[in-house]
């Protein structure tokens, strides 16, 4: 019997819900802000300093990924909430491997000077990073995404103000390690205000800790690999095929970047949210169905028109030299049509249910899947190797996610998913006829996309999933909160 405290099965869904959503809000933010202070940086910097800084921030990155909380996902998916010895043992444990961490690389970096006296500098934000793990971990189980969404903005915004400003002001590359660590302070201040919960102070205890490392190295092992499978991916594509078809394939991330925010906003909300639903005592069965009819349809309308005009959208908006970009986009809005629906929802299901091997060992088989097919294409095709390697990456980690939702669910994923899938893919591919018919310009792009949307909007309704009303019910309850204090401002004024 669920704890009287424990949130509704209604509850979790709608704040799953809107979590999403302010984690796609949260994307555009901070994105745009990235985008503003790159402009500056790259007027007053010179090619080697942000080379330095790339190299500085690689390090960072990948000790952010043990600070920022994933041993700590044990406490999560728990029924029980946790108490303040278990916050203060977890607290105490990762502050000691991010120590670990930054001890080396400030011991080895500051004599070496350059990139690593810069990493020395900027991996003292680490440690800073792990007093929130408390904070993020309560927000997690109450599924408070709006408050996390809050504090990642607000830290990102004035990340990018102080850069700017210390840049600006003559300071350099070490501006940006200043703001770096000033970074961490910023989003613990506003996320301690937002959630009232107070700061745990670190507390070395063996005995609590060992119980949750299990389920927490899985966990902290798959984002590392999906982060080494992103990183390799740019060096495999570099040292085969070149750096320009290397710029060509993150060229071809940042035209699919809308479809990929919905992505990993998904990903971001599905693990708490289905460890909150798995202690009720509700059964998931109809929950998983929905997530992936929701999550199929949702992804299919970003990503049909994009693909279906991107023959006449890639040169008008990037340039006649990109064009070759556009081969690749409809590969990888395959793949992400595929993957999207039942990754998202599926991985956060199985990890919720304690079975982190599974998901490692998936993500372990897909990247090498990506890997056997895209390098002996890619001195032929070039980064056309890159979009079908995807494509290959997308079938493994669907095929393989399935099986494992259909040993603990009587749930089949790719019935639910294939079928708009299908229809997608038709709708997409008239699109791209189209715009390839009109030639590069802007009516040719607009007709081309709405060819797509209306043919896929037609291809849903002939399924008959009910998913497209479904989400349309969904995004009219998320918004409509957020809707009424605009309209009373406006009619206000």
């Amino acid at each position: 019997m669920p704890r009287p405290d424990a949130l509704r099965p209604a509850e979790i869904r709608s704040r799953a819900a809107s979590g999403v959503m302010a984690f796609v809000f949260r994307g555009i933010a901070v994105r745009g802000l990235g985008f503003a202070s790159t402009i500056v940086l790259a007027r007053y910097l010179a090619p080697s300093q942000l080379g330095l800084i790339a190299l500085a921030s690689t390090v960072l990155f990948f000790g952010q990924i043990l600070a920022n909380g994933g041993f700590a996902s044990g406490l999560v998916r728990r029924e029980e909430e946790p108490d303040h010895a278990s916050l203060a043992a977890m607290q105490g444990f990762q502050l000691a491997v991010t120590v670990a961490i930054a001890a080396p690389v400030v011991a080895i970096g500051v004599p070496l000077g350059g990139a690593g006296a810069l990493a020395a500098l900027m991996v003292l934000s680490l440690p800073v990073s792990v007093l929130r793990v408390p904070l993020v971990v309560h927000a997690q189980r109450k599924l408070l995404y709006d408050k996390l969404a809050r504090a990642e903005i607000v830290e990102g915004a004035v990340y990018s103000v102080l850069t700017i400003a210390l840049v600006v002001a003559g300071l350099g590359v070490w501006g940006v390690a200043i703001a770096t660590v000033v970074k961490p302070f910023v989003g613990l201040w506003v996320l301690r205000g937002s959630t009232g919960v107070r700061i745990v102070g670190p507390r070395w205890n063996w005995p609590l800790v060992r119980p949750l490392l299990g389920f927490g190295i899985s966990f902290q092992a798959l984002d590392l690999s999906n982060a080494l499978r992103d990183y390799g991916t740019n060096f495999v594509i570099a040292g085969v095929a070149g750096p320009a078809v290397l710029g060509l394939w993150n060229l071809t991330s940042r035209v699919m970047l809308v479809v990929t925010m919905l992505f990993s906003s998904l990903y971001r909300v599905s693990f708490s949210a289905m460890s909150r639903l798995l202690a009720t005592d509700e059964p998931v069965d109809g929950t998983l169905r929905r997530a992936f009819g929701l999550t199929a349809t949702a992804i299919a309308l970003l990503a049909t028109p994009l693909a279906g005009s991107a023959p006449a959208l890639v040169p008008i908006v990037f340039g006649e030299r990109w064009s070759e970009v556009a081969n690749v986009v409809p590969w990888v809005a395959a793949g992400l049509l595929l993957t999207g629906p039942v990754s998202t929802a599926a991985t956060g299901y199985i990890l919720a249910l304690g079975d982190g091997r599974t998901i490692v060992r998936n993500v372990l088989l897909h990247t090498a899947a990506f890997f056997a097919v895209m390098i002996p294409l890619l001195p032929s095709l070039g980064v056309q190797a890159a979009g079908i390697g995807y494509l290959a990456m997308a079938i493994t980690d669907v095929v393989l996610l399935s099986a494992a939702v259909r040993r603990t669910a009587a749930v089949d994923p790719l019935r639910i998913t294939l079928p708009v899938a299908a229809v997608a893919l038709v709708a997409g591919t008239a699109g791209w006829l189209t715009a390839d018919a009109l030639g590069v310009n802007v009516l040719g792009a607009v007709a081309a996309a709405a060819l797509a949307e209306a043919l896929l909007l037609a291809g849903l309704r002939v399924v008959g999933s009910g998913s497209l009303r479904d989400l349309a019910g969904v995004v009219a309850r998320v918004l409509r909160p957020r809707l009424v204090p605009l309209r009373r401002a406006v009619g206000r004024a």
